[in-house]
């Protein structure tokens, strides 16, 4: 946990100076359990800030770590296009996870290529009668 802490308390100084270039470096280094450790810490607005500096795989890695309540505020606060990318390239395990822990209306209106032609009557056997 104390890996978690000294990042939480990086981030914080960093996005405080503005110091973007050097927070990628150390994100890109970061485990993304600690950086979900530390997007909870952090108020919403530097939640958003910290995690469109994310890489879509690493944001995706990110968002399964969260618990429900924080990935539907982060949800929340971001356009539906950018979840959906991410979740278009999150392992199919990590993007259902993801999905449950949104209300039910965000996650049909987030959800990949969910009603993309791929409808329960395109699956059914051809008449035969």
């Amino acid at each position: 946990m104390g890996e978690a802490i000294r990042l939480t308390d990086t981030v914080r100084d960093l996005l405080e100076s503005g110091r973007r270039e050097r927070l990628n470096q150390i994100l890109e280094d970061a485990h993304a359990a600690d950086i979900a450790a530390a997007l909870r810490e952090l108020p919403l607005p530097d939640q958003v800030t910290l995690f469109r500096l994310l890489g879509r795989e690493s944001a995706g890695a990110v968002l399964a770590e969260l618990g429900d309540q924080a990935v539907h505020e982060l949800a929340g606060a971001l356009d539906e296009g950018e979840i959906s990318s991410i979740l278009d390239r999150m392992r199919p395990d990590d993007a259902a996870q993801v999905l449950e822990e949104l209300p039910a209306e965000q996650a049909e209106r987030r959800s990949p290529r969910r009603s993309r032609g791929s409808s329960s009557t395109a699956k059914r056997p051809p008449d035969v009668s």
